[in-house]
């Protein structure tokens, strides 16, 4: 009687284990994805930091915590790049930056998550190879990163490397 219960207990232990995740995206060769504790945690190719585990020294295997913080709502991945929301509404990017499709006003690879502005009302983010576009709670439109084809809509073709507001709300 003590061995049944001992190996129900293991396989209920093993069933919740198990279904720990909340919101997953898949980028170029890695993934991000976010625990039902409000953990992020990525895995796959780190060539441009993309994991957001610090300096890029091997891929990941395996899933791997990006930080301490239990605050994480959303997540979004792109091209070589990571977008992910916290639960007070704050941006955050990692990973490749070129065109400055992070949006944090540089062109630099980034290895751990950095802030995107001080807003606190993101909603959604979709990012490519050279430009992200975003939403905010109040329904507006914002871009930025790289503008060669004006696919940022802002009506001109200058490279945005901080996020613009899009056409009226």
């Amino acid at each position: 009687m003590r061995l049944k219960l001992l190996i129900t207990f293991c396989l209920l232990a093993l069933s919740v284990n198990a279904q720990c995740w909340q919101k997953i995206a898949a980028g170029n060769q890695f993934t991000v994805a976010i625990k039902t504790d409000g953990t992020l945690w990525t895995w796959g190719d780190h060539q441009y930091g993309q994991l957001g585990i610090g300096p890029v020294t091997s891929d990941a295997g395996a899933p791997v915590q990006v930080g301490t913080a239990t605050n994480w709502a959303n997540v979004f991945a792109g091209w070589y790049s990571v977008f992910a929301i916290k639960t007070d509404g704050s941006l955050w990017a990692w990973g490749q930056n070129t065109y400055g499709k992070l949006g944090d006003g540089t062109t630099t690879n980034r290895n751990t998550p950095v802030q995107i502005g001080t807003d606190t009302n993101w909603q959604y983010i979709s990012s490519n190879l050279n430009c992200t576009m975003g939403i905010k709670t109040d329904g507006s439109l914002w871009a930025w990163g790289g503008n060669l084809s004006g696919q940022l809509g802002d009506g001109t073709y200058t490279n945005r490397p901080t996020p613009v507001r899009i056409g009226q709300a």
